[in-house]
């Protein structure tokens, strides 16, 4: 009976083993939520390339930065703006960053009637033009980017027009279906919900320079490392060219 339970334990350990050892190594990655579209595009082509399982978590950067700071389990972090890796590595939470994708805002509709105006602010001027969405400026690098560059009648003007979201994901989704506009990412108006609609880039806004860092405390560092690099492969850089990124 005793050899029968250890030759059972012995099977268990071995069966155990081939499953750890077969497993393939994950990174949970913190990403801004303007970078969703190019993402699910750059992770199949790593996994191929690596056997590494990337899991995203989309969101705000402001947010992220947040989580990451009270010790949320990312290996990565990929931000909308350079503020947020740069203080990161300051306090020591994570390796230097370098910048992966400059943005640029848009103003975006998905009503037919509104696509003809010559630019964004004739856009802005439209009857059918009421409601605006954007990404919490406080927040997110988009919508400051464009609160950068709106004159004090253009704000006045829009004081009670705009619908105020968590960030440019949540922009472009509630310019699709609850307000007649969204300023969002050139990204999400590249994309092939995007394609449905109209949009006007906002040239006069700074392009947002967006950098990506390696968390210090990730216990998969080679794996991240090797993330990394990729995100400045050249199969990375054409599909951010897709999307509209510099």
């Amino acid at each position: 009976m005793e050899k029968l339970k250890y030759a059972a334990a012995l099977i268990l350990l071995l069966i155990f083993g081939v499953t750890a050892t077969g497993r393939a190594e994950t990174l949970t990655v913190a990403v801004a939520a303007n970078f969703t579209a190019p993402m699910r595009v750059i992770i199949p082509i790593f996994k191929r390339q690596t056997g590494v399982v990337i899991l995203p978590s989309y969101g705000g950067t402001g947010t992220l930065y947040a989580l990451i700071k009270n010790g949320a389990p990312f290996d990565l972090f990929l931000a909308a703006d350079q503020r947020r890796p740069n203080l990161l590595y300051q306090e020591h939470l994570a390796d230097k960053p370098r910048i992966y994708a400059k943005g640029q805002a848009v103003l975006w509709t998905a009503k037919k009637g509104l696509a003809g105006a010559a630019d964004w602010r004739a856009a802005l001027r439209l009857p059918g033009m009421k409601r605006i969405a954007i990404a919490n400026p406080r927040l997110a690098p988009y919508g400051a980017a464009v609160m950068a560059v709106l004159s004090p009648s253009l704000k006045a003007a829009l004081t009670n027009r705009l619908i105020y979201a968590e960030n440019v994901s949540q922009a472009f989704q509630y310019a699709q279906m609850a307000a007649d506009g969204g300023f969002t990412a050139l990204s999400f108006a590249l994309s092939t919900a995007g394609k449905h609609g109209s949009y006007w880039p906002i040239s006069e806004a700074p392009l947002v320079r967006q950098s990506a860092c390696i968390i210090k405390n990730t216990p998969n560092r080679q794996a991240a490392a090797r993330f990394f690099s990729f995100l400045f492969a050249a199969e990375s850089k054409a599909v951010l060219t897709k999307f509209g990124y510099k």
